[in-house]
């Protein structure tokens, strides 16, 4: 039998009609019984933006199975942190739960029944915040369990539920105290980690209330209540966005494999953080080390750039 997704999918796109489409193929595999949209309007003064932002919408036009349809298109540019942000108040005025797609996100149909699965089960867990759909950093699960709890979630292809994301905002101040060491010691696995967190959070003090990306803040707000992402043991979806808004050229993370067979077999018997996922995935993801040869390439990057910006 034919699965049909019965959560909620939320796709958000603006001005990449390809992938837009791409994307849709994959959302149009599991006929999901409710599609939320949300497009951005286009910039002006971009010439052939409008075209690209009509031909994204024409993507979602014609929906050819029985599906409760809701669009929200901007007739202006509001730019990526306000639509997505508004996108999520959105859905959660109307939807319990929801699965969020950006529209640089393929995913196959095990995403969406590993989503439906683990939004359904942890609906009521108050300190679950997501269910990621990454796995930058496959580590084997300490009994083979198929997914794990971790204070790390990514978001490139996600659900969440309307208990944590109803009341989002964009303008939040980052607090004085939350800036300091000994605070991001409470919260941190190591001290390399407390100082890489201090580090993050001035850095988006100094920004500015409404300045920072809403995943920043979104990580922010979470953090400091040590809130809980479930993770699948394998990674299930891969972002083929190499340029856009927030992207200028492809990275190791970009067009990785998924597994499109995988299903949920064995169910962790607590809800707990694995701090060791966590500290490796720390070290091997958010803060790796670079090598030698990478930190003199980074250099000399640097100063090329450097020396065409003067000549220019």
């Amino acid at each position: 039998m034919k699965y049909r997704c019965n959560i909620p999918i939320l796709m958000v796109g603006f001005n990449r009609p390809e992938n837009f489409s791409k994307v849709f193929e994959k959302v149009r595999d599991v006929e999901p019984q409710k599609l939320y949209i949300a497009i951005d309007g286009a910039r002006e003064g971009i010439e052939g933006e409008k075209e690209l932002v009509e031909a994204t919408k024409l993507v979602v036009e014609n929906i050819d199975w029985e599906c409760e349809i809701h669009r929200r298109y901007n007739d202006k540019n509001l730019g990526a942190e306000i639509t997505i942000s508004s996108a999520l108040r959105w859905i959660c005025e109307k939807e319990e739960y929801f699965i969020m797609l950006e529209d640089d996100i393929i995913a196959p149909v095990s995403f969406f029944k590993f989503q439906e699965e683990m939004l359904i089960k942890y609906k009521d867990h108050e300190n679950i915040k997501l269910v990621s759909g990454d796995n930058f950093t496959p580590l084997r699960t300490p009994n083979n369990e198929d997914y794990f709890f971790s204070e790390y979630g990514h978001t490139w292809g996600w659900g969440s539920w309307k208990r944590v994301w109803h009341d989002f905002d964009l303008n939040i101040e980052i607090k004085e105290e939350h800036c300091t060491l000994d605070f991001c010691r409470t919260i941190s696995n190591n001290e390399e980690e407390a100082k890489k967190n201090q580090e993050l959070y001035i850095k988006l003090k100094e920004q500015g209330v409404g300045n920072c990306t809403w995943d920043y803040i979104s990580s922010y707000k979470f953090k400091i209540k040590r809130m809980l992402s479930i993770v699948p043991r394998v990674n299930l979806v891969k972002n083929i966005g190499i340029y856009g808004l927030h992207a200028n050229g492809i990275t190791k993370n970009h067009n990785r494999e998924y597994d499109e067979n995988f299903t949920v077999k064995i169910h962790p018997k607590e809800i707990v953080c694995w701090k060791k996922y966590d500290i490796y995935h720390f070290k091997n993801h958010i803060a790796p080390k670079k090598s030698f040869v990478k930190k003199v390439l980074r250099f000399l990057q640097k100063k090329v750039k450097s020396i065409f910006k003067k000549q220019g």
